[in-house]
């Protein structure tokens, strides 16, 4: 399970193999998904079932090289202290990819 701050590593060179990483709110604090692509085009998306892709609750899609963020605030519908996360990143182009991903 990913802990505040700490990264997950991502290496591909799969498009669309997908890797998860789970969290838990455990706070009512607003948080940042951080994103760090240091090759490659990756997507990212957040959801509260790994089986069920369809409905992201947070994305960011078709990303490249460079640091992106998905800011949540505490008022968002979708933000539920005490409820695991998974987050999921995969790659969209050919070629590798590596990435980051962490939640502060």
């Amino acid at each position: 399970m990913l802990k505040s701050d700490e990264q997950f590593q991502i290496q591909s060179t799969t498009p669309g193999s997908r890797r998860w990483a789970k969290f838990l709110l455990d706070s009512k604090e607003p948080f940042q998904i951080e994103l760090i692509v240091a090759s490659g085009v990756v997507s990212l998306e957040v959801v509260r079932d790994p089986t069920s892709i369809a409905n992201p609750f947070w994305t960011l899609q078709d990303v490249e090289q460079g640091t992106h963020y998905v800011n949540i605030t505490s008022g968002d519908p979708n933000f539920h202290i005490g409820t695991y996360y998974y987050i999921n990143v995969y790659q969209t182009q050919p070629g590798s990819s590596s990435t980051a991903v962490k939640y502060v």
